[in-house]
């Protein structure tokens, strides 16, 4: 049997809602073995991070479960589509090999990388950090606040999602839109399952209830830890900034947009993904943010560096 995952013509994190429905398959423990799977992108005409780090840590998770004799990717048809998924180290992700692109430094572009440990990490925001400063003139308040929501959640990657593959972070600014996006997907156990392990949350019964949750003050899956802020500050410094933020895990999706949240229903994904855009243009004093929310006397050890 050959399975052909065809992608819509705009890959983002809507979009993406509405065909994985298609994809439950895909997570399925009972998944049998089958001759080939292709994943189709001769339709797509634009691909923005949030779609490429999902595809990039899909394809990576069913290659890692060997449930197909095969694996194909039929390329777009567009050619702005393939240069831009080659700029952004996609094809490199699975050894194809493909060099018929000049780099440009200050391209605004930080390309697919894969969350192996601490150093990687490090490397991604700091490249992230250097891509931002050399498209656009922001303040150095508004940098940290980005560069710290991205190290603190790229962090829950490698310490808490326990995922088959490593996590897949990419970023990209967009000059006119005075916005940066970010996209950071894996395959691992979820927030809800991450969560009701621990003795503190062992009551929660869904995957609605997790999300509404790992967005509240000091939640974290490791209660001895000096940990748990991140999605919380995230939140807080998205909706200072007007900008948007999606976090999805298991059949749940958790949205802002400007100040406005939600939790809706979402068809699957196993493992989560957060994807953000923030606004340049915006301004963001992230230590307002701790001081109103924080008391003077409590320990922030893990976030003197922002404030350097």
């Amino acid at each position: 049997m050959n399975h052909i995952y065809k992608l819509p013509v705009e890959v983002n994190v809507d979009t993406i809602r509405n065909i994985n429905q298609e994809w439950i398959f895909l997570f399925n423990n009972n998944h049998y073995y089958c001759d080939s799977i292709t994943f189709d992108f001769s339709d797509v005409n634009f691909i923005r991070p949030s779609g490429l780090a999902v595809v990039a840590a899909l394809m990576k998770y069913v290659k890692n479960r060997n449930c197909y004799a095969e694996y194909y990717l039929k390329e777009a048809i567009n050619k702005n589509v393939c240069s831009y998924m080659e700029r952004m180290d996609f094809y490199s992700q699975f050894k194809i090999i493909k060099d018929t692109i000049n780099r440009q430094e200050n391209s605004g572009l930080c390309e697919l990388k894969e969350v192996i440990d601490a150093n990687t990490a490090y490397i991604v925001v700091s490249q992230l950090s250097d891509v931002i400063k050399s498209q656009i003139n922001i303040s150095d308040g508004t940098l940290n606040a980005i560069t710290h929501t991205l190290g603190e959640i790229i962090d829950n990657i490698f310490h808490h999602s326990n995922s088959p593959i490593n996590g897949i972070v990419c970023a990209q600014t967009y000059r006119h839109a005075i916005e940066v996006e970010i996209a950071i997907a894996d395959c691992g156990i979820g927030v809800y399952e991450s969560l009701k392990n621990t003795p503190n949350y062992n009551y929660i019964v869904n995957d609605a209830e997790a999300l509404k949750l790992c967005v509240g003050k000091k939640i974290t899956s490791k209660p001895f830890t000096n940990a748990g802020e991140g999605l919380f500050v995230a939140k807080r410094i998205i909706t200072q900034n007007q900008g948007k933020m999606n976090i999805i895990s298991g059949s749940s999706m958790y949205k802002i947009s400007n100040i406005e949240d939600d939790i809706i229903k979402y068809p699957y994904w196993q493992g989560t993904i957060v994807n953000m855009v923030f606004n340049l243009d915006v301004p963001v004093n992230i230590k307002d943010i701790f001081d109103s929310e924080f008391p003077e006397d409590a320990v922030h050890d893990d976030f003197d560096e922002v404030f350097d």
